[in-house]
């Protein structure tokens, strides 16, 4: 008996945990439910969010990203992993499975109702561990209330069974270890706010990490991929027609630059806030022009005690902000700049989700002995 080719669920955790478990073919329910980017999703997800109620799971999905990244390297390996991915997508509105089927045979009348309501979608690769494939949800609700908060979203068109949906988004791709890092997909999620690339010529994240030339400074092998410089970054996006600058907010060799990119942590806090306000400057300037923009730095696990491990470095791509109240005037030389009241960012975070929260207020902590200030990446 064949498979059916879709599957409709109330949307509930444990239904869509047991499915990736099944698609992925993980060991343990821990292995699945344990992973930080699908708690972030959970929440996003809930009644305080997106409040999603129904999910339709295509079972058998073509994923062009995925084919390409499998074409690379999986099809090389031991281990027979499949080259289809499923699609799950959701909906902020109840309906059982019959009322969908009405829906793809009764046409564009019936379907007016679903795309009111969609929420967009989650590709499950069908691979462990890194199994959240292109991700297109619909913002946080509250992000398009406000005109102190600008982000920046485009029309995606989706094809289900027939049925004709849009969200209007920005996709997020969490990095596959094997053949991109953490740059490979703030690059991809740069790409796909950006208007100058079409949406079908989107490259994959290992023709990110290709078009990089990985192996010159290293002299390694591409794959595994184990990430790029800025310097790299940047000469991936020029080879898919875009010009980068690096924008080096401190020279202080103490604070994590090393030669490109953006620092979020200094060893006094003086330093921390020179920068911390000419980066909110460009910001402002490219969000309003609607140009994402990379932010890199080192990145620390910040303890209960106020200290800090270092883990490594990292990059996201940053797709809009808040800002505070206005500043009032002071004696200050200083030029007073509509920019320097950002509160928050929000960004695409392959380690987090879609539009997660970067607060801007300084935060202290401790490495040792010596006091670093940075910014910390809401959970």
């Amino acid at each position: 008996m064949d498979s059916p080719a879709y599957s409709v669920y109330p949307y509930q955790e444990n239904t869509l945990i047991a499915f990736i478990r099944e698609k992925t073919q993980s060991g343990k329910r821990k292995e699945v439910s344990r992973k930080k980017q699908l708690k972030y999703l959970f929440g996003y997800l809930g009644e305080a969010n997106l409040n999603a109620k129904t999910m339709v799971i295509e079972h058998e999905y073509i994923d062009k990203h995925y084919l390409e990244d499998y074409s690379e390297y999986y099809v090389r390996c031991f281990e027979n992993h499949s080259r289809l991915c499923s699609r799950v997508h959701l909906f902020k509105h109840e309906f059982k499975k019959s009322v969908f089927e009405k829906a793809l045979e009764d046409g564009e009348q019936e379907n007016l109702q679903f795309q009111e309501n969609y929420l967009g979608y989650i590709v499950i690769r069908p691979i462990p561990n890194t199994f959240l494939g292109k991700t297109c949800l619909s913002p946080y609700p509250y992000l398009n209330l406000d005109e102190n908060r600008c982000i920046i979203a485009q029309m995606n068109e989706v094809s289900l069974f027939g049925m004709q949906l849009t969200v209007k988004s920005v996709p997020l791709l969490e990095q596959d270890k094997v053949v991109a890092a953490c740059a490979s997909s703030a690059v991809w999620s740069l790409l796909s706010a950006s208007d100058f690339i079409h949406r079908n010529y989107m490259p994959s994240l290992s023709s990110i990490t290709k078009a990089a030339d990985a192996t010159i400074e290293s002299g390694t092998r591409i794959f595994p991929s184990k990430g790029l410089k800025p310097v790299q970054t940047a000469k991936s996006l020029k080879y898919f027609g875009l010009e980068a600058s690096i924008i080096p907010l401190d020279s202080n060799e103490q604070t994590g630059i090393n030669g490109g990119g953006t620092n979020v942590e200094a060893n006094t806090e003086g330093v921390f806030d020179k920068s911390l306000e000419e980066m909110k400057e460009n910001i402002y300037a490219y969000i309003n022009g609607d140009i994402p923009l990379l932010l890199g730095g080192e990145i620390y696990s910040l303890e209960t005690d106020n200290r800090c491990e270092k883990l490594g470095k990292h990059m996201v791509c940053v797709l809009g902000y808040e800002l505070g109240p206005l500043a009032k005037p002071t004696d200050s030389e200083n030029l007073l700049l509509r920019a320097h009241d950002i509160q928050k960012l929000y960004v695409h975070d392959d380690q987090n989700g879609p539009y997660a929260r970067i607060e801007l207020e300084p935060t202290k902590a401790s490495m040792g002995e010596h006091p670093i200030w940075g910014l910390v990446i809401e959970q």
